[in-house]
């Protein structure tokens, strides 16, 4: 019978090839560096031998490891079989309906325990629609005592899960970075989220993004949204998108100083395109489903104004571009026009400023003659800032590829200087002059300012008192026909308005006097020495 007594151990073995590396401290010198030293002052000093302390920080690191690794699967797991979910993209209403839900919805269940104090901007980074300012203003309430004050709002931090219950159903809304993207880590748009839910199919899912979009509808309902293009940034990188910049009150239609005429014909011709039976009326004849205006006149006659109360009362997004920003490309307005939805306004500010006036051969070579540059320098130079060629404009308004179903509505200062091709039907179907403030205008803008309205909007029904009427009259008859503009003397009235009428009335024909030697500046309270 074989005697085993003498045998090596398995145990030994080890110990002996272990011991043929070298003691322990090599091996832990050999991955960090200085470890004898520091375990030789410690033993020294403070009687300490790490050499038990290691084992056990190893185990716990080991358990620490196991415990994460094993954590991801289980949730990859269940994540994977329990429920169902919707990726969405920052890019999408969905997106920031369900944010602003969850912000607002503060008992919907356990929220994340990794929060972010938001500021005033969307979780995208765009601006947040300051319906809480204005729900929280009351009109009046004497001087103000500083800044308005925000109530604090909180939602959970990317790459944290939010955990909560709606409707029954346990919900998990996780947000992440877009890696795929090609933008840096710091831009404002990269994000993702997916909405997870524990049910056999995504009809729960469905049905929180639907209640999602009707909270943010009702909570937005009097603003008109208002959106602008990505950033110079976001667009260098090929990420072209609307963003919206915020959202404001809508303004009453007699907030806007006009021609009752020709107020209510431009409505009538809209609504009139609106209609889905105007659609299809111009789909039986082929005819390209586009209307465009064209509102012209001197800074301050109310343009942009009437644009933004047209969007508010016919319920409208308003989508503004600049065509004199100098990063804005003719592929950029393409993929921009390519965006719109079904229905919108779509506002070109300014286009006489965009490089995109008519110039003459003749003229140019003329002036190139006498400054002594080349036609051709003359030219570019003539041709402004704005990288987006006339040509380029015409193809993006009514080209082949281009949108159906939009309102476009573009404004100038200049109407002589801008070239024949834009202003031909199809393009431009409806022009109309905004000319300076007449007396009848002096005398709106008088009682519009000093008038007490009985609701939370104008009233153009109720009856004026007759001394409000009387000094309107007598204010009126001082103001010089197509001098002003309605923004020049609104702003003086806005001087006065929070004192008596017959202050105004008073002090109107200095403001007349002093406009003829500061014509293009801003009222001055008080006299200039």
């Amino acid at each position: 019978m074989a005697d085993f007594s003498n045998s090596t151990k398995p145990a030994d073995l080890l110990l002996d090839s272990l011991g043929s590396l070298g003691s322990p401290s090599l091996l832990l010198d050999t991955y960090i560096p200085g470890y004898s030293i520091i375990s030789n002052v410690l033993v020294n000093f403070l009687r300490l031998d790490v050499s038990r302390v290691v084992p056990i920080l190893g185990a716990i690191f080991a358990l620490s490891k196991t415990w994460d690794y094993l954590y991801y699967q289980i949730r990859y797991q269940i994540l994977h079989y329990l429920t169902c979910s919707i990726l969405i993209t920052s890019e999408l209403d969905a997106y920031y309906n369900i944010s602003r839900f969850l912000t607002d919805k503060k008992n919907l269940g356990k929220r994340s325990s990794d929060l972010v104090a938001l500021s005033n901007r969307r979780p995208d980074g765009t601006f947040i629609d300051p319906e809480l300012e204005r729900a929280e203003r009351e009109p009046g309430g004497g001087r103000a005592k500083g800044r308005h004050r925000r109530t604090q709002e909180y939602e959970a931090q990317l790459e944290s899960y939010q955990y909560f219950w709606y409707n029954g159903r346990l919900f998990i809304w996780f947000r992440q970075r877009d890696n795929r993207s090609n933008l840096d880590y710091h831009s404002s748009r990269t994000v993702e989220a997916k909405l997870y839910c524990f049910s056999a199919n995504t009809t729960p899912i469905k049905e929180l993004i639907e209640d999602s979009a009707a909270y943010q509808e009702a909570r937005n309902a009097g603003l008109t949204k208002i959106y602008r293009p990505a950033s110079a940034k976001q667009r260098s990188y090929g990420d072209v998108h609307w963003r919206s910049a915020t959202g404001r009150p809508s303004r009453p239609l007699g907030t806007v100083i006009m021609s009752k005429e020709k107020k209510n014909a431009l409505v009538a011709d809209i609504e009139q395109y609106l209609l889905p039976a105007t659609r299809k009326w111009y789909s039986q004849r082929g005819i390209p489903y586009r209307r465009g205006y064209l509102f012209y006149g001197a800074p301050g006659t109310g343009k942009t104004s009437l644009s933004f109360a047209l969007a508010g009362l016919l319920d409208l997004s308003i989508y503004c571009v600049s065509l004199a920003e100098k990063s804005m490309t003719e592929e950029d307005l393409f993929e921009l026009f390519s965006q719109l939805p079904a229905s919108c306004l779509v506002l070109l500010e300014d286009i006489d400023i965009a490089g995109l006036q008519k110039r003459d051969d003749k003229v140019i070579r003329e002036e190139a003659s006498e400054e002594g540059e080349t036609p051709e320098h003359k030219k570019a130079a003539s041709d402004g800032d704005s990288r987006v060629t006339l040509s380029g404009l015409l193809n993006v308004i009514d080209g082949v590829a281009s949108h159906e179903g939009r309102v476009l509505i573009m404004t100038t200062n200049d109407i002589e200087g801008l070239d024949k091709a834009l202003l031909r039907p199809g393009r431009i179907d409806v022009k109309t002059h905004f000319p300076k403030s007449s007396k009848s205008d002096a005398h709106d803008l008088f009682v519009q300012t000093f008038m007490n309205y009985d609701g939370d909007s104008i009233d153009e029904k109720q009856e004026i008192p007759s001394s409000l009427k009387r000094l309107a009259e007598q204010f009126s008859g001082r103001i010089p026909d197509a001098k002003f503009t309605p923004a020049e003397i609104q702003g003086f009235l806005l001087a006065w308005k929070n004192s008596e009428p017959d202050v105004a009335v008073a002090k109107v024909e200095d403001w007349i006097e002093g406009r003829a030697s500061t014509e293009g500046t801003a009222y001055s309270l008080t006299k200039e020495k």
